[in-house]
């Protein structure tokens, strides 16, 4: 990485700040409804992850579907 960078790892906010944004990047939605969880939390978590519904981790995924609304 260092190499790449010329020596400097840089940080998020330095890469997303020179990321050039496109008309297909402003066409997400975002799903505010809370799914039920079912018998297999951890099954639905794995199904969320792969399809880009969530980049939470388990313990995180589970805090904000067990928070009070």
């Amino acid at each position: 990485m260092k190499e790449d960078c010329q020596g400097r790892i840089p940080s998020m906010v330095d890469w997303f700040r020179r990321i050039q944004p496109e008309g297909w990047m402003a066409n997400g939605h975002i799903d505010l409804a809370q799914a039920e969880l079912g018998s297999d939390p951890r099954a639905d978590w794995i199904a969320e992850v792969t399809t880009g519904k969530t980049v939470f981790g388990f313990n995180d995924w589970m805090d904000a579907r067990t928070a009070p609304c």
